[in-house]
């Protein structure tokens, strides 16, 4: 089931954006995705209620609310509930610059919602199965099912391979960089360096195309043999 939720404060543009989600996911979503469209929010204060006993997998977010407006809850969400795939929508197209400080995953201009929602949702949810994609891991201990979007970047440790996790988490195990690499390469892994293979989904600033800073602060240097590789790929 994917749970999908928009937050406007104004309900004529909250129930068209509610229709013509409910029409994809009618008519253009494949059956074995089950969408479930809640009914609108109001205010960023209920969809935060919401969220302390329900799931959201991906939230339509209008920025100008009454009271906490959506940047505000885009901020309380990638700390509290990160797993929300937040879609900025907004009438005013001059916000753009400043919501990538919140990482969305799309900025959608109410004005051009014919064009641009279903491709957003489409690949929102195309995201979201990504997300839940695991990978086998063993170790000297046994073996672990690990979440692809929960890995960080692998480091070389001679022989073996240490996978980094959000929460401090570590797994080290027998591989090879390129023997990571030519595994996860189509799932938004990159091999950025000859020690280390980077999740883009997990990058949080890049530094000069000389290093890149992941969501835990580790900073990663970028070899200059794949740095036009990497911008290629990052940019896709």
């Amino acid at each position: 089931m994917i749970q999908i939720a928009i937050c406007d404060d104004q309900p004529i543009h909250l129930h068209k954006l509610e229709k013509m989600v409910r029409e994809i996911c009618l008519y253009r979503i494949p059956e074995k995705f089950d969408c479930r469209t809640y009914d609108g929010f109001f205010s960023a204060e209920d969809v935060i209620e919401f969220l302390q006993k329900n799931m959201i997998n991906i939230l339509f977010l209008d920025i100008e609310l009454e009271g906490m407006n959506g940047f505000e809850l885009a901020s309380v969400l990638n700390k509290e509930f990160p797993e929300v795939i937040i879609i900025f929508v907004s009438a005013y197209e001059n916000y753009v610059y400043s919501a990538f400080e919140y990482a969305p995953f799309r900025f959608l201009r109410k004005t051009h919602l014919k064009e641009e929602l279903e491709p957003a949702l489409l690949a929102a949810i195309d995201s979201l199965m990504s997300m839940n994609k695991t990978i086998e891991i063993k170790t000297a201990d046994g073996k672990y099912e690990v979440r692809l979007a929960d890995i960080i970047y692998f480091e070389s440790e001679k022989n073996y391979l240490v996978a980094n996790l959000i929460g401090n988490k570590q797994y080290r195990f027998r591989n090879t960089i390129s023997g990571i690499f030519e595994q996860l390469k189509d799932d938004d892994f990159y091999k950025i360096h000859q020690a280390y293979v980077i999740n883009l989904a997990n990058i949080k600033r890049i530094s000069g195309y000389s290093e890149i800073i992941m969501c835990n602060g580790v900073a990663i240097p970028i070899s200059s043999r794949n740095a036009s590789g990497f911008k290629k790929a990052y940019m896709d």
